[in-house]
């Protein structure tokens, strides 16, 4: 027993670590060194030469009169928040910086409309030294679907609809959803807390715990949340019919709910909630793994 628990947590050890090299290399890459030059895309900052100059820094607030359904947000560092609003329009804020004037004013963001979709997105020039951008964004609440990429900065998306589909993914940083439908969270270093009333559900961290509430999830649905170094806490509906499945190599297991058990193991729960007619899963290597009924 000893042996295994050492085994288990010399793992999440051994894999915490690689989660932070991870991180390096992703700033490595942003921050344009020379093996990983050939990578970059069109849209990627370069940094030849040394950063001189003092820190400039521009705030600007755009608004989108024609109407959009779906919103894609890209961003290499800095915050971004996407708020739903009672107004048809949709309003981008945001505060650019770089260092000197002359980088400041040729580094740019881009806001653009492609048939019912609106795209953000900073736009670096070659040979221009990077610039972070910090992002607040208000958006109909009714908008059918959120994208959100970025390397470095927490996302945050509150006050939509309960059924706007949402897509984001960080590398470091936090991501929180308020509401969503469909969701799909990734973080490589970084918490995810969410509230999710759609059909399929995916969270992923490798440095952070898991948080959230499943205030409804349709039939055919699905339910994935896995982390490698952090706890996963999930508080789900009253009527929640589920197919479990608990795994944690380092840390405890606990059902809140009434459960027909079909294996418990010291690192494994699994059973029905219900009929079982939707798979949901958690996992996560170090980290204890709970989930219970809504208050």
């Amino acid at each position: 027993m000893k042996s295994n628990r050492s085994a288990a947590e010399i793992l999440g050890i051994v894999l915490g670590v690689v989660a932070i090299g991870l991180v390096v290399t992703a700033l490595v890459y942003l921050l344009g060194a020379r093996p990983f030059h050939r990578m970059r895309g069109d849209w990627w900052p370069r940094f030849e030469g040394h950063w001189s100059g003092s820190w400039e820094s521009e705030e600007a607030t755009e608004e989108v009169s024609q109407r959009v359904q779906r919103l894609s947000v890209t961003n290499v560092s800095g915050p971004v928040r996407v708020e739903g609003w009672d107004r048809d329009t949709i309003q981008v804020h945001y505060v650019k910086q770089a260092r000197g004037r002359q980088a400041l004013e040729d580094f740019r963001v881009e806001i653009q409309t492609d048939g019912d979709s609106l795209k953000v997105r900073p736009v670096y020039q070659a040979g221009l030294r990077f610039g972070p951008v910090s992002f607040d964004i208000k958006v109909p609440s009714s908008l059918k679907e959120i994208k959100v990429h970025s390397v470095s900065g927490r996302i945050e998306v509150a006050g939509l609809a309960a059924d706007v589909d949402q897509e984001l993914e960080t590398v470091s940083g936090s991501i929180q959803s308020e509401r969503s439908g469909n969701l799909r969270a990734k973080s490589t270093s970084g918490a995810i807390d969410f509230s999710f009333a759609g059909e399929k559900l995916y969270a992923k961290s490798v440095s952070g715990r898991i948080s959230g509430k499943i205030r409804g999830l349709a039939r055919g649905g699905a339910v994935e949340v896995e982390t490698v170094s952090g706890s996963v806490d999930l508080a789900a509906f009253a009527g929640l019919d589920a197919e479990l499945r608990l795994q944690s190599v380092s840390g405890s297991i606990s059902c809140g709910f009434p459960l027909q058990i079909t294996e418990k193991r010291r690192n494994r729960l699994g059973g029905r909630i219900g009929a079982g007619t939707v798979p949901l899963s958690a996992k996560t290597v170090s980290g204890s793994i709970s989930i219970a009924p809504l208050d």
